[in-house]
């Protein structure tokens, strides 16, 4: 038969066995380019996925550094980290994880498993492990249901390259409400997480049940400006404080705070190339 198109499509199973080839046997009576895996997705997880991200964390070193994007809740990191120009490097964790790394993460999210972030993370750092700088926004161990592996972690924390990302607090309500649009299904997430223990515990009784007013009566954007000013950041205060930075921006006007972040980045590869020349 004659071929569809030049795209290779791989095909697996779990152990690589009958029905896989039987698929592939379709494919190529129809004309396309098919191969089996052989061993399947378990020797693929094993053999490939978690034995190359084992051999990047040995060579953490030889990887590219990082330029690490830190900011209040809403200050639009991972919407700079997508509207940055298609050949600046960025690396997505929060949506290799499905997934918004808060106690509100999941609302609106497609949650992805351990092993699905594991193999975007382990291509992802197959494609750009030539690349001398990465944007990436500084993340916790865990996004969702998603660790972060240690190695990744420490470039996070360890990699100098800082940028504070700020914006105004109307900014950030509205970047946040966009984000967490209330459909029924978002609401009971929303409601769920709100009175979660963990809420409770962090931000007490009282607060949760005047969050829990504020839902009641719609009143979505005061409800945001509360978690925005009272639970989130206090807590980025204390975790981020001790950090200097390379270079601060204002997220208000996305365009111009990208146009900064790839003069920087330009900055970089030039002092780069003239340290290589000296």
């Amino acid at each position: 038969a004659e071929k569809k198109n030049s795209t290779k499509i791989y095909v697996y199973c779990w152990r690589g066995g009958m029905r896989s080839r039987t698929v592939v046997n379709l494919l190529l009576l129809h004309g396309y380019d098919a191969v089996q895996i052989d061993g399947g997705f378990k020797r693929y997880m094993n053999d490939i996925v978690w034995k190359g991200l084992d051999r990047f964390s040995k060579q953490a070193d030889t990887l590219p550094k990082f330029i690490v994007l830190f900011g209040n809740t809403g200050t639009r990191k991972t919407e700079i980290l997508t509207h940055l120009p298609k050949n600046v490097p960025t690396l997505d964790l929060e949506g290799l994880a499905g997934h918004k790394g808060s106690l509100f993460g999941h609302v609106n999210s497609q949650v992805k498993a351990q092993k699905m972030f594991s193999i975007g993370l382990y291509h992802f750092l197959t494609d750009f492990r030539d690349e001398p700088y990465v944007f990436v926004e500084g993340e916790a161990r865990k996004i969702g249901d998603c660790h972060v592996p240690e190695f990744i972690i420490q470039k996070i924390n360890n990699d100098t390259n800082r940028i504070l990302v700020q914006a105004l607090v109307k900014t950030r309500v509205r970047v946040i409400r966009e984000e967490y649009e209330i459909t029924e299904t978002s609401l009971k997430q929303i409601r769920e997480a709100t009175n979660s223990s963990v809420m409770i515990r962090n931000a007490g009784k009282k607060n949760v049940e005047h969050l829990n007013k504020l839902l009641n009566e719609c009143n979505y954007d005061e409800f945001t400006k509360w978690l925005l000013l009272n639970h989130y950041d206090p807590r980025y205060r204390c975790n981020k404080q001790k950090f200097k930075y390379s270079l601060t921006v204002q997220s208000d006007d996305l365009q111009k705070c990208c146009q900064q972040l790839e003069k920087y980045y330009r900055s970089l590869l030039d002092n780069k190339e003239e340290s290589n020349n000296s």
